[in-house]
């Protein structure tokens, strides 16, 4: 009968670790550098990529332009019902870069940061930084 105690407890415990292990974000990110984001011409505009730890790709396309922009951080923002990050860039005049992260599991802000309900806007890509567990989909 002891036995049998510690052995349901010694199943309880591991369940309930790894329970909570599996809730928990273990990778930490923020919307790319502008530096750090390819812009590659194609015949249908611009497409744009960065990638990010946990295999994942940042994707974006602009159809509208043919030159590459210069642009600068403004805003990110966290879509739930298809579990996206979607990061916007503002340059001069009505250059804008948009790039998306779909498929990111247990997102959740990081501390000290500037979002609020889902929504980011700093200057500062770092102060939009959160956490996930895996990048899952296709980008």
């Amino acid at each position: 009968m002891r036995n049998r105690l510690s052995t349901s407890l010694a199943m309880l415990i591991l369940l309930l670790t790894g329970q909570a292990y599996a809730d928990t974000p273990v990778l930490t990110a923020a919307c790319p550098r502008p530096e750090a984001i390819e812009q590659t011409a194609t015949d249908n505009g611009y497409v744009y990529q960065a990638s990010i730890p946990g295999m994942g790709y940042w994707m974006g396309e602009n159809p509208e332009t043919q030159k590459p922009y210069k642009v600068a951080f403004d805003s990110a923002s966290y879509k739930d019902s298809t579990q996206a990050i979607i990061c916007d860039y503002l340059g001069d005049g009505d250059a804008a870069i948009r790039l998306t992260l779909k498929g990111v599991q247990n997102w959740k802000p990081s501390p000290d940061t500037d979002w609020k309900d889902g929504f980011c806007q700093s200057r500062e890509a770092n102060r939009c930084g959160f956490e996930y567990s895996a990048v899952t989909g296709a980008q």
